[in-house]
Formats: C-alpha cells, sequence, structure tokens
C-alpha cells in the first residue's frame, strides 16, 4: 500500500484494515521517508517499509516471504 493515495492516506487505510481485521499481511511504500510516519505504520503492524522507487525484485521477495509463512 502506498503511504500518499487519494481520499485516504496509507496510514488512515491501514488503520481501516486493523480495525476489519489485524491478520491482513501489508507492505507500506512510499517515497516520503518520513521517520514519524513510518514508526506509526510499523505500530498497526505492517511487515515490511519500503521507499521508493522500490526495486521490484525486492517487491517480489517480500511478497514470496508473506506467502511462504501464510
Amino acid at each position: 500500500m502506498d503511504m500518499k493515495m487519494p481520499g485516504m492516506n496509507g496510514l488512515e487505510t491501514l488503520g481501516q484494515i486493523r480495525a476489519l481485521d489485524r491478520r491482513v499481511d501489508v507492505i507500506m511504500m512510499t517515497a516520503y521517508g518520513d521517520t514519524q510516519n513510518m514508526e506509526q505504520a510499523k505500530d498497526l503492524g505492517i511487515l515490511f517499509y519500503m521507499g521508493k522507487p522500490f526495486d521490484l525484485f525486492e517487491l517480489r521477495e517480500r511478497v514470496r516471504e508473506i506467502l511462504t509463512v501464510a
């Protein structure tokens, strides 16, 4: 999920997701490496936080890790 989205930012969206189900695996991506946002996202239980531009191979590996554990 991206941190900056129209209508609702990534943290707000993540909060809504967590209100429905805390077990949903989330990878957060952003071009804005704000430490406060990263900490909030970690507190909401993201698995990985990736900066943009991100490496597609790294993203694939992170998704593979999530699917392997599930």
